[in-house]
């Protein structure tokens, strides 16, 4: 019986891991909300600064370098937004995956103490059938 224990042990420490994997993905979402808000965020203040200096030097903000500029700044925070939400829909695959493999290992582990428990009891009986 210690060795379905030891398997039941084992597939409890594995459980905590696979709900500490799924707890990441939550906290792995929220992350990449604040990146992509604060990328947002900088794209603002930093197209507010062109125009305030385009506007001071007397430049027409709705054509030429002050619109290029401007989307340019856009296509830059585009990329940003894009290469983060990539990176995050990454990690959460990776951690999703994470759980599920210790999900199963769980189930490995609880299989194979009821396995070797039952192996151990076939054994005491062989032994128990050899000496009588």
């Amino acid at each position: 019986m210690s060795a379905i224990g030891a398997g039941n042990a084992e597939a409890a420490q594995n459980e905590l891991a696979a709900s500490d994997a799924e707890s990441e993905q939550k906290l792995e979402t929220l992350q990449g909300i604040n990146r992509r808000t604060s990328i947002r965020k900088q794209m603002a203040e930093a197209l507010g600064a062109q125009d305030v200096a385009y506007a001071a030097s007397g430049v027409d903000l709705s054509f030429g370098t002050a619109k290029a500029a401007r989307t340019d700044a856009y296509r830059e925070a585009d990329l940003a937004l894009t290469n983060d939400t990539g990176t995050e829909m990454t990690r959460v695959s990776r951690l999703v995956e994470r759980a599920a493999n210790y999900r199963a290992m769980a189930k490995a582990a609880r299989t194979g103490g009821i396995i070797n428990a039952l192996s151990g009891a076939a054994d005491n009986l062989l032994s128990f059938g050899r000496r009588y």
